[in-house]
């Protein structure tokens, strides 16, 4: 029995099982969203025993991120 994974081995599983070597020159399948939302829930775990508290939403639109790494930066620079 493997123990929980809170990392990035649930994608290295999944590329395995659909054929993705890493070799140069091949291409990274699309990851299937269950996937992605796998990974999310693996990362909110061990955040939530640290912390006691859940994660905090990201947004995943690129446009949003974009303004809220920008937001980041300025607020970084502007201290």
């Amino acid at each position: 029995m493997n123990p929980d994974n809170f990392d990035k081995e649930i994608l290295r599983r999944w590329l395995a099982q659909n054929g993705f070597t890493g070799q140069e020159g091949t291409r990274v399948p699309v990851v299937d969203t269950a996937i992605i939302d796998q990974m999310s829930i693996a990362y909110q775990a061990p955040y939530a025993m640290i912390t006691g508290r859940n994660l905090p939403e990201t947004p995943t639109d690129p446009l949003e991120l974009e303004r809220e790494i920008q937001q980041a930066v300025d607020t970084f620079y502007n201290r």
